[in-house]
């Protein structure tokens, strides 16, 4: 309540479902609280204003200082992919290979310069296709890239069985050496 005075809006009671902290209490060190909203109105509330954090909105508040709400972080919950995905494009803007690298609504997004309309981005491939081949591998990413006889990248992201088997099955037809396709049927008896 007191952080979404601090960006300048009046939350109620009513717009907060749940919130606890995450982890373990360790000495010296802030866990970070997660917020559930009741509605999505009142988190976009947030998720626009939270740039404007600012320790005048909240006077002689004993823990909202002007350096505590410096070190405040609004996120959304990502997927584990997505959170990959957000991990490595914050690395390539830290090396100023992206100029912006944010999610929207659980979508990852970036851009190449400021001029540039916000790209989102579903893969690792996709991340490469924008930023470069080598821009993948010097973030550190964790994910292996592999090159398919076609030209086409696909990423080791944990797909299911099924997808991974589509896209061999399309990796194959591109490259001209088609796999026989298995087709199961179901026999009633």
């Amino acid at each position: 309540m007191d952080v979404g005075r601090a960006a300048g809006i009046s939350l109620a009671p009513e717009t907060l479902d749940r919130s606890h902290r995450l982890g373990r209490l360790q000495p010296g060190k802030v866990r970070p609280i997660i917020v559930k909203f009741t509605s999505f109105n009142a988190r976009q509330k947030m998720f626009l204003k939270r740039k404007e954090l600012s320790a005048e909105r909240v006077p002689n508040h004993p823990t909202l200082t002007r350096s505590a709400i410096t070190k405040i972080y609004i996120s959304e919950c990502l997927t584990p992919k997505n959170q990959h995905l957000m991990y490595v494009a914050r690395q390539l803007k830290k090396e100023k290979t992206l100029w912006a690298a944010y999610s929207t609504n659980g979508i990852v997004k970036i851009k190449k310069t400021e001029e540039e309309a916000a790209k989102p981005i579903k893969c690792l491939a996709d991340l490469v296709d924008i930023a470069g081949a080598d821009a993948a591998r010097t973030a550190g990413s964790r994910r292996p890239l592999v090159a398919d006889d076609g030209g086409h990248r696909r990423v080791g992201d944990g797909a299911p069985p099924r997808i991974k088997a589509q896209r061999e099955r399309r990796a194959a037809q591109l490259s001209g050496r088609a796999r026989p396709t298995t087709i199961q049927r179901t026999v009633d008896r």
